[in-house]
């Protein structure tokens, strides 16, 4: 039976609560669930902070709409393409860099960086990576800090391409948690191998196929798993369809 919670900003849940590592990862995963549901609709989180991020006593997430703030507290979750207003660059990757930003906050208690004017902090984000986590803070596994890591990357390129990418590595992360909030080092962004799977735009013709497989690609960011097998002609593009 669904009970009906009261939702806070995941701000004021931040100075009420102590976050560690395996709730962390459990509101990560939420929060970034929340932003897929945005992104398959070809949507972006505008202006994405701790104050739009809404979260309830059974650890629900939900993302408001909010006008654009010139309040300095929002500003400092931004993206470097945001803060260089190249809009040819704000997409998709642009929400990832700042969820970076907030995971960053849940789990230090902080900003990445200490400012004392928003040109000051504007011009650090857009040439400074924001310090490892593990050197901030020993008790946060190594993986964790690699995720973020990936997260903020300044370039675009190096960060994961797709919030469900986001997804995988912090379920894999909680699966593997142990009872001392130890989490053994694995390889991350290995799902971008079935990401580049999406050729929606080349696949004309096929809009009920393109969708049933992008369903069981979807299926991937849970823990069940699903046998694929790709039937057609000889020259048809089946190799297209390989997953490694």
């Amino acid at each position: 039976m669904n009970m009906n919670y009261s939702y806070q900003h995941l701000q004021k849940y931040m100075d009420k609560n102590t976050i560690d590592i395996s709730r962390f990862l459990t509101i990560g995963i939420a929060i970034c669930r929340s932003v897929h549901g945005l992104h398959i609709r070809d949507l972006r989180c505008h202006y994405l902070t701790p104050t739009t991020i809404l979260i309830n006593t059974n650890e629900e997430i939900k993302i408001i709409e909010t006008e654009k703030s010139e309040d300095i507290a929002n500003k400092v979750y931004r993206a470097p393409e945001q803060i260089l207003k190249n809009s040819r660059h704000i997409n998709h990757l642009t929400d990832i860099y700042v969820l970076g930003i907030i995971f960053y906050q849940m789990l230090l208690d902080e900003l990445p960086f200490v400012y004392s004017d928003l040109l000051e902090y504007s011009h650090t984000i857009i040439t400074q990576e924001i310090p490892f986590l593990t050197n901030k803070k020993k008790s946060i596994p190594s993986v964790i800090a690699l995720i973020i890591e990936k997260v903020t990357s300044i370039n675009q390129v190096e960060r994961y391409k797709d919030i469900l990418s986001v997804i995988v590595d912090l379920m894999k992360a909680l699966r593997a948690i142990d009872e001392n909030s130890h989490i053994k080092t694995f390889k991350i962004d290995t799902f971008k191998t079935i990401l580049d799977l999406h050729t929606d735009d080349k696949m004309y013709g096929r809009e009920n196929e393109v969708n049933r497989f992008q369903h069981m690609i979807d299926s991937k960011s849970s823990m069940s798993n699903s046998l694929v097998l790709v039937y057609g002609h000889s020259g048809v593009g089946k190799p297209l369809l390989c997953i490694k």
